[in-house]
């Protein structure tokens, strides 16, 4: 079995990705990291085929298995070619992880939102528009606020308002740029959230982020730290990932005074910080989920 992880690889080395090929090689699996900006699609008949530009070899033909990670894009037409690359696998018949609609729903705050409260799960309050004044009366009535990319990740991006003058500054910014404005009532979580990994149909781990500011991601500085989910929470982030159609899903959540309520949705979550804190190994519960899953 061949195990091809994607990536967009013009960027310095990618620690996931090089952790599960350097995982996967020791479990006595091939593994190969590909760049969908190096890969063709092929149609011809009823053929749809996938190739490797520069070893000019098929994706499609042996008994292989592909572990998606978030692609990079420049440009609409960049993000949706890369994104029919992956199609092209799924429809080839090749089991790839997560599959692209997942990848789609978690990616887009605004549909995650959305499909998480129509099912019952508890989210922020959150207006989106692309004028400042239902963007401003929303912030009004929230108190504080917090100004959010609608695709975007790591709480890069993310801005927390506490007066109407920041606000209005934000707004018209968002404007000026032909952005739609994704405002979020604020939840006080005393800096810290919980970060759940889920893979399949359990919950494999799950820690907490804890910050000296109010963002609590790991790559923003914040440090993990053990626990211990109760069954609630972790209904709520199967159900979460159930929701998004998400085989590896982190799904993060805050403890408010009304309640857990989930944040986002990460399809392409990180792991490095929880290693830290569980003695799961991810990785290796990775390369085994994918494996059982491609032999279904």
């Amino acid at each position: 079995m061949k195990i091809g992880i994607l990536v967009s690889s013009k960027r310095k080395r990618i620690w996931p990705a090089e952790e599960l090929k350097k995982t996967a090689l020791s479990m006595g699996y091939k593994a190969v990291i590909l760049d969908p900006a190096e890969l063709t699609i092929i149609i011809r008949g009823k053929l749809i085929d996938v190739i490797h530009n520069r070893t000019r070899r098929s994706l499609i033909e042996g008994d292989s298995v592909f572990l998606l990670r978030r692609p990079d894009y420049a440009n609409p037409e960049l993000l949706f070619y890369r994104i029919d690359v992956i199609r092209a696998l799924e429809l080839s018949g090749k089991t790839v992880i997560n599959r692209i609609e997942a990848f789609l729903k978690a990616v887009d705050k605004i549909r995650t939102s959305m499909l998480l409260a129509k099912n019952g799960i508890p989210t922020p309050y959150t207006v989106v528009s692309e004028e400042e004044a239902p963007a401003m009366r929303a912030h009004i009535e929230f108190g504080k606020s917090v100004v959010k990319p609608i695709f975007g990740s790591q709480g890069k991006g993310s801005v927390l308002i506490e007066n109407i003058d920041s606000a209005w500054r934000v707004f018209r910014l968002h404007r000026y740029y032909r952005v739609p404005i994704y405002v979020q009532s604020f939840v006080e979580h005393r800096n810290r959230d919980i970060r759940v990994f889920v893979l399949g149909e359990r919950v494999l781990s799950a820690m907490y982020r804890v910050s000296n500011s109010w963002k609590t991601n790991i790559s923003q500085g914040a440090r993990p730290m053990p626990m211990k989910l109760t069954n609630e929470l972790e209904e709520i982030a199967l159900k979460s990932a159930e929701i998004i159609g998400a085989d590896i899903a982190g799904v993060d959540i805050i403890e408010s005074k009304e309640g857990p309520m989930v944040l986002e949705v990460n399809a392409c979550p990180e792991w490095k910080g929880l290693q830290k804190v569980t003695k799961v190994n991810i990785s290796e519960e990775i390369i085994r989920y994918v494996i059982s899953k491609a032999r279904r």
